[in-house]
């Protein structure tokens, strides 16, 4: 038992302390790890955000689209979705192009008169500030 007692106390006679290299060192370690913490959270905060946005547009989007299908065939879908809650922050636009011909996209037009065939039908959710975030595309034929 004395061996072991004098073992611990001369080990910590022989200590001299930490010295300010070693402070310095590991504080700047400690530093670059808080660091990436923080970038870490910044970048998962950002990643949120956009895929809250992103579900939220989609789940808008669909619902005009699906409003869309159930409804009659006509020239334009403007009246048809008047009953859709729109979130204050985005914008929703219609975009209705007809032809008579399916096979060559270069014939839709945006000039629908309802006697067309065939309706590529877009739906595009933009932000309040005019910023894009989903369009969906549906395509419609007269029965």
């Amino acid at each position: 038992m004395k061996f072991l007692v004098k073992a611990i106390t001369g080990f910590l006679r022989g200590q001299q302390g930490i010295g300010l290299m070693e402070v310095l060192v590991a504080v700047g370690i400690l530093g670059f790890i808080g660091a990436s913490v923080v970038a870490a959270l910044s970048t998962n905060y950002r990643a949120t955000i956009i895929t809250d946005e992103k579900v939220t547009a989609a789940s808008l989007a669909s619902a005009y689209i699906e409003t869309i299908k159930s409804s009659s065939y006509n020239a334009s879908y403007s009246n048809v979705v008047e009953n859709i809650t729109v979130p204050i922050q985005y914008n929703v636009v219609i975009t209705t192009e007809c032809t008579n011909d399916a096979d060559n996209t270069e014939s839709f037009t945006e000039n629908c008169t309802g006697s067309e065939t065939y309706q590529r039908i877009i739906v595009t959710v933009y932000r309040e500030s005019g910023k894009e975030v989903l369009a969906l595309c549906t395509a419609r034929t007269k029965k």
